[in-house]
């Protein structure tokens, strides 16, 4: 990595034909609207699975963007650290082809070991539709905010300590 200059990838995993699981593109769609700054490319990843490794080959920070069961109320955002190993996660996260520690696992075997962090919103409804519901819509420009906080810092060579 070089922390100078650290190639910084923002990643949307999920379906927006499949109401809450849209979230993550909402979100990039948002980012890509306002315009990447230098060293970072937000990417709408669809429904992830293991096409996902090569989004995170060169780069050296990734934040993820999805919806994830995480026992919360709906629309609830949280942050979680990913790592090879078993780190911590939501417990049905998956990137709906495959759950998302195979393919970290795979990378990692690959030798693409990109610092990885989780942005997950608590869905209220992931079933055939477009449209986020009204909680989860309320939570996308908070997660914008933290998607621009988690640049800044690591840009600026901070870590990233969200506040919610």
């Amino acid at each position: 990595m070089n922390p100078e200059h650290p190639q910084i990838r923002v990643i949307g995993v999920g379906s927006p034909l499949m109401g809450d699981d849209g979230f993550g593109p909402r979100v990039i769609q948002e980012l890509q609207r306002r315009g990447d700054p230098e060293g970072v490319e937000a990417v709408d990843a669809g429904v992830g699975g293991l096409t996902l490794i090569g989004l995170l080959e060169g780069a050296d920070r990734v934040l993820l963007i999805d919806a994830a069961r995480m026992g919360e109320p709906p629309g609830t955002l949280r942050v979680f650290p990913l790592k090879g190993g078993g780190a911590a996660q939501p417990a049905h996260l998956s990137l709906h082809e495959i759950s998302l520690r195979p393919v970290l696992d795979f990378a990692d075997a690959l030798g693409i070991r990109p610092e990885m962090v989780l942005l997950g919103v608590e869905p209220e409804v992931v079933a055939p539709g477009c449209g986020l519901s009204p909680a989860v819509e309320k939570a996308v420009p908070k997660a914008i905010e933290l998607a621009l906080e988690y640049v800044e810092a690591i840009c600026g060579g901070a870590e990233w300590a969200p506040e919610f």
